[in-house]
């Protein structure tokens, strides 16, 4: 199956988050992905990614959104330019869900 992938620019404000989580409800929508608590997970993901994001890029950030479907997993990565170097996580979603075992937060 081919990946599907959104990608979006974002200012730093503070309807930022707003706007990510309102573009990830288009995107799932269309491409019929996810349970509920999956799509709820996702949000919160991407709203202390971008909050994060916006806190730690400097003076006037460049936010970038990308979200990849392949198949039933969902990948999101959220960019800044930040000047520091960045930190990845790796977290263990839970079983339950359709998120990937392993994700970068």
């Amino acid at each position: 199956m081919n990946d599907i992938r959104l990608y979006v620019t974002l200012g730093a404000t503070p309807q930022a988050a707003q706007a990510a989580t309102d573009r990830l409800d288009q995107a799932l929508a269309r491409w019929n992905w996810g349970s509920s608590g999956s799509r709820a997970d996702a949000h919160l993901a991407i709203k202390e990614l971008i909050e994060d994001a916006i806190a730690h890029a400097g003076p006037s950030p460049d936010i970038s959104l990308e979200l990849t479907r392949s198949g039933h997993r969902l990948r999101i990565a959220v960019t800044d330019n930040s000047p520091g170097d960045p930190h990845a996580r790796f977290v263990e979603a839970p079983s339950h869900h359709d998120l990937d075992r392993k994700s970068v937060v």
